[in-house]
């Protein structure tokens, strides 16, 4: 039987200071060597999974935007994309702008380039998240008059980044069909919020499900700690929250596991395969 193990990275493979640790790079990518099937799913875009990843022995598709974008990690070739029709987003942008939100708008264009259109700095957050992007040497940023251009490129997402109590309200609201949104603390500001909104089929359990067929896999097992992770959980055969996860995402697993500042994921996946390797 054929497992694919899918981890998460902000606070379940990564360590609290967003990287992967020499521990969890070698056991991982021992695993990977012996045969084991390893991919991650992220709400990162690719250029920062890029970076955080570095030196990770992946060889499954990996996936990110929170599903939107499946990528070959061994070609560079995109296996699958799901953005947002024009008349969507559009109606999200003038929801969003309406309320008084600034939104951040993921693309990708005719060459495959990925962008994030936004119409300047007007948090700490956002500030924060935009400096620490582009001091990573991100250059997707993009400040603009208004978005009406972004409409030539495929939108992958619509993202506000606010306090919580000014997101809550355009999560809550109702929405059409042909949506998926997902409301999530910011990890390293937690009175601050993102609200995502994305292609009803660009979440995560809809891409480990395509993942898995892709495969030709027979199970999945995953890991994580947020709200993004939840689509996920709900397609796999067993999923793991890692400790510091919140209570609502910890009922929605089968289990749980350690911390993520001591490799949990990693340290899970070396003794179940072990086991595996014992049973045969």
């Amino acid at each position: 039987m054929r497992t694919l193990y899918v981890s998460d990275l902000d606070g379940t493979l990564l360590g609290d200071d967003q990287r992967l640790s020499p521990a969890s790079l070698a056991i991982i990518n021992d695993l990977v060597a012996q045969g084991m099937l390893f991919t991650i799913a992220t709400g990162r875009s690719l250029p920062t999974t890029d970076t955080v990843l570095r030196g990770l022995d992946l060889r499954q598709p990996i996936i990110c935007m929170n599903g939107a974008l499946v990528i070959d990690p061994l070609t560079g070739q995109t296996v699958r994309h799901t953005g947002l029709d024009s008349t969507r987003a559009e109606a999200v942008l003038r929801d969003q702008l309406a309320r008084g939100l600034h939104p951040l708008v993921f693309t990708i264009d005719a060459s495959g380039d990925h962008h994030v259109y936004h119409l300047g700095v007007f948090n700490e957050c956002e500030e924060c998240y935009i400096n620490g992007r582009q001091g990573l040497r991100d250059k997707r940023f993009r400040i603009v008059d208004d978005f009406a251009g972004v409409f030539s490129e495929v939108v992958m997402s619509v993202a506000a980044l606010d306090l919580h109590e000014r997101v809550a309200p355009a999560y809550a609201a109702p929405t059409e069909p042909g949506i998926y949104r997902v409301l999530s603390v910011d990890d390293h500001h937690p009175t601050y919020s993102w609200l995502e909104t994305l292609h009803a089929d660009a979440n995560k359990g809809s891409a480990v499900t395509f993942v898995k067929e892709h495969l030709g896999a027979d199970r999945i097992v995953c890991f994580g700690d947020q709200a993004n992770d939840l689509p996920m959980f709900a397609a796999a055969d067993e999923s793991f929250v890692v400790a510091d996860a919140h209570e609502t995402f910890r009922a929605a697993a089968t289990g749980a596991i350690g911390s993520n500042r001591d490799d949990a994921v990693a340290r899970y996946l070396h003794g179940v395969w072990a086991s595996i390797r014992l049973a045969t």
